[in-house]
């Protein structure tokens, strides 16, 4: 297992946070035609599972992808040219932000469809084994997964086949605008999942006990056979773009409100030096601007 150092942890989740709010900032002007999953308020368990994984390892995710690309250590630059259309994106500007690719090592892609990143992520899970290497092969997806069939038919794989498959479900209780209870008969996925495989639930406020909980089921993976996780956690923007949707009615400013008090990355800076949560902001901040520059931002 990783040592948790709390300085790293912050550095991961500013980092997507400040990419994200940039793009947000910049995104009305019209240069990004794509659609855009924001992962703010949803950082934590993307940092958590980016830490766990190690040389060699692979990671897919769902369409909610800017998060997990960059929390598996994959360029900011490539990103941002990815959203604008440009041949320097990490598709050559052809897949936009729900078809991101990876290129340093650990993220290989993300897909759109739901579900449809579990059974590429079971496939390389497959192939992993038959190499008999110590490897782990991360699958992010959201909670609607829970309802294709493809995410079953995955599960179901992982566990005959004992896949090193670690499934990470970030459990935002929506599906663009409706909530869990209006489509599952409760929200515990991971008591679903547990007859098929060792299975957790943590939420993301305890980020100290989220990267123990998600360490640990990734070493349970290397070691042998499938693990699924499920992380609480909460989007503070729409479904899809980059606006605030209190308004909409499907959830209530209050409650919108009450995730925001109790926001990851704000709980966890409190336990950084200040001068070093400083450092980390106006670094980040700096690469940010500079990454944006050439479009204008």
């Amino acid at each position: 297992m990783i040592e948790y150092k709390v300085g790293d942890v912050y550095r991961q989740m500013y980092r997507i946070r400040a990419v994200e709010e940039r793009i947000a900032k910049e995104y009305p002007r019209g240069l990004m035609r794509c659609p855009t999953h924001f992962s703010v308020g949803q950082e934590a368990g993307d940092v958590a599972v980016g830490m766990a994984l190690q040389a060699g390892d692979k990671a897919f995710s769902s369409h909610r992808s800017h998060g997990p690309y960059l929390a598996h250590g994959e360029s900011i630059t490539k990103l941002v040219a990815e959203l604008h259309g440009d041949t320097a994106g990490t598709t050559h500007g052809r897949g936009g932000s729900m078809y991101l690719a990876g290129g340093r090592g650990q993220f290989v892609a993300s897909l759109a469809v739901v579900g449809a990143a579990m059974g590429v992520a079971a496939g390389v899970a497959l192939g992993v084994k038959m190499g008999k290497a110590p490897r782990v092969v991360a699958c992010h997806v959201g909670d609607g997964v829970a309802e294709a069939g493809q995410f079953w038919e995955a599960i179901n794989f992982a566990s005959t086949r004992v896949l090193p498959l670690l499934t990470v479900v970030h459990h935002n209780r929506y599906a663009t605008q409706t909530p869990v209870w209006d489509r599952q008969r409760d929200d515990d996925i991971a008591a679903r999942v547990r007859p098929f495989m060792p299975s957790y639930r943590v939420g993301e406020t305890d980020i100290k006990e989220l990267h123990r909980v998600v360490g640990e089921a990734a070493d349970k993976v290397r070691s042998g056979g499938p693990v699924f996780v499920q992380i609480d956690t909460y989007r503070f923007l729409e479904h899809v773009g980059p606006n605030e949707d209190d308004s909409l009615g499907y959830r209530s400013r209050a409650e919108v409100a009450g995730a925001k008090a109790i926001d990851p990355l704000m709980l966890l800076r409190r336990d950084v030096p200040p001068v070093l949560a400083q450092q980390i902001e106006d670094e980040t901040d700096e690469v940010v601007g500079q990454v944006f520059a050439p479009y204008g931002g």
